[in-house]
């Protein structure tokens, strides 16, 4: 349970910190990749299949973060 705890506290203080440097919606936008990594860990450290549902889940994922993030420029007003 400690190991549990440990890992989501840690988490979270890294993402309030991120808070300083970039706006919220950007630092939820990246929440993304917390089952990314989990899938990743359980693949490298416990061996789990890696299958192409992986591959294209973590496409759309990834992608969505760089929708989410790509630079806008403002409309001009005339």
């Amino acid at each position: 349970m400690f190991y549990s705890t440990a890992g989501r506290v840690l988490a979270f203080l890294l993402w309030f910190q991120s808070l300083r440097t970039v706006d919220a919606g950007v630092a939820g936008t990246f929440t993304v990749l917390i089952p990314i990594s989990g899938a990743l860990l359980a693949v490298l450290a416990l061996g789990e299949t890696f299958t192409t549902a992986h591959v294209a889940a973590f496409g759309f994922a990834l992608g969505a973060i760089a929708l989410a993030t790509w630079p806008v420029e403002p409309r001009g007003s005339g």
